[in-house]
């Protein structure tokens, strides 16, 4: 369905997802500690160890996001960028998306501008994802 068709109610529903979604990966990012090797906070809240990691010894293109939302969540932009090069970025992004969210929900507009849904959005996201993972396996061997 187009988003120009989408029924207001469709759209305060999605906006309230996303605001929700939001909400709780920022609460979560605060409850948690941060793990002191960089990477593996995420197992805290019992999800697996990185396969990739463990199947490689290297580093995959999220190692250490959840660090790094934890320690933004705290104020550490220094530390957060240590721990994946795009953490800062996207955790500003889950507060906008949020703040956007609200202010969809209430007025019952898109919860997503166009521009996001764009397939030049991904590509631009796959590009960041790249680079940082790339930073990240020069850390890695860097030592």
């Amino acid at each position: 369905m187009e988003q120009a068709q989408q029924s207001v109610a469709g759209r305060r529903i999605e906006a309230a997802a996303l605001l929700l979604l939001s909400v709780a990966v920022l609460v979560l990012a605060r409850l948690l500690e941060p793990s002191t090797n960089g990477h593996g906070t995420h197992e805290a809240v019992m999800l697996l160890p990185c396969g990739f990691r463990w199947l490689t010894g290297l580093p995959c293109p999220a190692c250490g996001l959840t660090t790094a939302f934890t320690l933004m969540a705290r104020g550490d932009v220094a530390g957060a960028v240590a721990a994946h090069l795009l953490g800062p970025v996207l955790y500003a992004a889950t507060w906008m998306l949020g703040a956007g969210a609200a202010v969809a929900l209430l007025r019952g507009t898109p919860a997503l501008p166009a521009t996001v849904m764009r397939p030049r959005a991904a590509r631009i996201l796959l590009i960041a994802f790249g680079v940082a993972w790339a930073v990240n396996l020069l850390r890695h061997f860097a030592g």
